[in-house]
C-alpha cells in the first residue's frame, strides 16, 4: 500500500515538472502612458480546453486573476479593456498593459491547470515585476574579486568575490560558472541595497572554490537583470581587469563588504600595482622594526654578558 502511494506522489511529482512556465523577463521598466508587454512560455500547447490565466500580485497582497484566454480574453471583475491577451504562437504568449499607471506596478504571472493523477493542479510561471516608473534602467556594472592566495594555501579553499553595482530596477539573479558549468552550491548572495547616490542598487554574491578549481577553470560572474551584460570571467592568469565597470583592475584578495561599497561609492579604483606597492612597503617597514628589536636585543645580551671593569 505504502508502495502504490509513493508511485502515485512520485508520477505526480514527474507530471508536474514536466509542465513548464517560463516568464523570460525578471523585470521590467516602463513610463507611465506607455504599453507594457509581458512574456510567457510553455513547452505545451495552450488551447481552448486548456487555457492560458494571467495574475497579478501587489506588495503585501494576495494573488488576483486578471484575465484568462481561449482563443478570446475573458476579463475578471475589476479589470479593464487596458489588459489585453496576445498570442504569438500555441507555445508564446504576452500579457499586455496599455496606458500604464503607477497602480498598476506589480508581479504578474501567467499560469494554467494540469490535469495529473485524477486531480487538476494549477502550474505558474516564474513571474514578471512591472515598474511604472520615469526611471531609466541601468545595466550593472560588475567587478571581480579573485580568492585569497594565503587562504588557499593555508585550506586549499577561498572565496571569489562578485560585486555589481549601479543597476536598477532592483530585481536581479546572480549566476556563477565554473567552466562551462552552473554552480548551485557553494554561493551566498547578500540582499540587494540602495546605493546612496541616486536611485541605484548594489549587490554581492560570493563562490567558494577550491585551489584545483581556481586553478585549472576559469569562473564566471553573470548578471541576470533587465539589461542584460555579458558575464565576467576571472582565471588564475588575469589581470583581472573590468571592462564594463571602467576599472583598470582590481585588488589581490577579497576585501570586506564595508571596503567593496566604500571604493565603490568613492569611484577610486585599486589596481594590483598598488596593492602590491602598498603591501611590499608594510613589510619592508616590519622586517626594518623586526631587525632593529633583535639587534637590540642582542646588544644587551652581549653587553650585560661582557665582564665590567672594577
Amino acid at each position: 500500500m505504502w508502495l502504490s502511494y509513493w508511485f502515485l506522489a512520485l508520477t505526480l511529482t514527474c507530471e508536474c515538472l514536466a509542465q513548464t512556465l517560463i516568464q523570460p523577463k525578471a523585470s521590467i521598466s516602463k513610463m507611465a502612458g506607455k504599453t507594457g508587454r509581458i512574456g510567457c512560455r510553455t513547452n505545451v500547447a495552450i488551447s481552448s480546453t486548456n487555457p492560458i490565466h494571467w495574475y497579478q500580485q501587489k506588495p503585501g497582497q494576495s494573488l488576483t486573476r486578471i484575465l484568462y484566454f481561449t482563443g478570446s480574453v475573458t476579463r475578471d471583475e475589476g479589470f479593464g479593456n487596458s489588459y489585453k491577451m496576445e498570442k504569438n504562437t500555441d507555445y508564446e504568449f504576452n500579457l499586455i498593459i496599455e496606458r500604464l499607471t503607477a497602480e498598476q506596478s506589480a508581479t504578474y504571472y501567467c499560469a494554467y491547470w494540469v490535469y495529473t493523477a485524477n486531480a487538476y493542479i494549477k502550474i505558474f510561471g516564474t513571474g514578471t515585476k512591472l515598474f511604472v516608473t520615469d526611471e531609466t534602467p541601468k545595466a550593472p556594472k560588475i567587478r571581480l574579486f579573485p580568492p585569497s592566495s594565503d587562504e588557499l594555501r593555508a585550506t586549499s579553499k577561498s572565496v571569489v568575490v562578485c560585486l555589481m553595482t549601479d543597476f536598477f530596477p532592483e530585481v536581479i539573479k546572480v549566476e556563477w560558472k565554473i567552466g562551462d558549468v552552473v554552480q548551485n552550491d557553494n554561493v551566498e548572495t547578500d540582499s540587494v541595497t540602495k546605493m546612496e547616490k541616486g536611485n541605484t542598487y548594489s549587490l554581492i554574491s560570493r563562490l567558494s572554490v577550491s585551489k584545483l578549481q581556481w586553478r585549472d577553470q576559469p569562473i564566471t560572474c553573470h548578471a541576470k537583470h533587465e539589461i542584460d551584460v555579458p558575464g565576467l570571467k576571472i582565471t588564475k592568469d588575469s589581470k583581472y581587469e573590468v571592462p564594463n565597470a571602467g576599472n583598470p583592475g582590481g585588488p589581490t584578495c577579497p576585501p570586506s563588504v564595508q571596503e567593496l561599497q566604500e571604493n565603490t561609492e568613492e569611484g577610486i579604483p585599486v589596481s594590483s600595482l598598488q596593492v602590491a606597492t602598498l603591501t611590499y612597503t608594510i613589510l619592508l617597514m616590519k622586517s626594518v622594526l623586526y631587525c632593529g628589536i633583535i639587534s637590540c636585543i642582542l646588544y644587551k645580551m652581549e653587553y650585560w654578558g661582557t665582564k665590567k671593569p672594577l
